[in-house]
């Protein structure tokens, strides 16, 4: 009896090994898919303007943004500023003021470094339908712009681009840059390969 009462704890403590394995798994589960929503979870800068479309003409709204979250390319970064939103004829033009730091590598000393971006920009942005008559919105020739989807008015591509259009072509960490190391810059200097010495001597031949 006292053997089988052994054989009996000792499977009771397999199966609560068992069981603490299985809840560790699927906690390490839990964990995995939230951080896998968390990354293909696109942050959008978005007003709802369902009201201000229904609107007199001159109509305003204004916002103040701190620390929005923005995909760009793949990295996420934050906005931050001021938006103003005016209701026009047939559209609302937003006037935008933000910064917004991106990631970048200086290209004197090649160190990662926080790049401040400032944008301002004014775009215009359509509803899909008139809110009296329900017809479809086209937008004018020459007056094109982004679309308001059922009421949303969404920030988030206009901004993407124009933070691509502001990254400098030439990063530059500030004044404190220290440049390559020399033995960085020695190391860049190569000697010409000499397997094409008799093109170039054709080329001085030529010329």
């Amino acid at each position: 009896m006292f053997a089988n009462a052994i054989v009996a704890s000792g499977s009771v403590e397999r199966i609560k090994v068992g069981k603490r394995n299985t809840d560790a798994r699927v906690r390490n589960q839990s964990f995995a898919a939230l951080a896998l929503s968390l990354q293909t979870c696109r942050p959008v800068v978005q007003f709802n303007v369902s009201q201000l479309l229904q609107e007199p003409i001159g109509s305003r709204r204004s916002f103040r943004l701190a620390s929005e979250p923005l995909e760009v390319e793949g990295i996420a970064t934050t906005v931050s500023g001021a938006v103003e939103l005016l209701r026009t004829d047939g559209s609302i033009l937003a006037t935008v003021r933000l910064s917004a730091p991106v990631p970048a590598v200086c290209s004197d000393c090649a160190r990662e470094y926080i790049a401040p971006l400032p944008l301002a920009f004014s775009e215009e942005f359509w509803p899909e339908y008139d809110h009296v008559s329900h017809a479809p919105v086209e937008m004018p020739e020459g007056r094109e712009g982004f679309r308001i989807i059922q009421g949303q008015l969404d920030l988030s591509e206009a901004a993407r681009q124009y933070v691509e259009m502001a990254r400098p072509m030439r990063p530059f960490c500030g004044s404190e840059c220290r440049g390559m190391p020399d033995a960085s810059r020695q190391g860049s200097r190569r000697e010409p390969d000499r397997r094409w010495g008799a093109l170039e001597r054709l080329r001085c031949e030529l010329d």
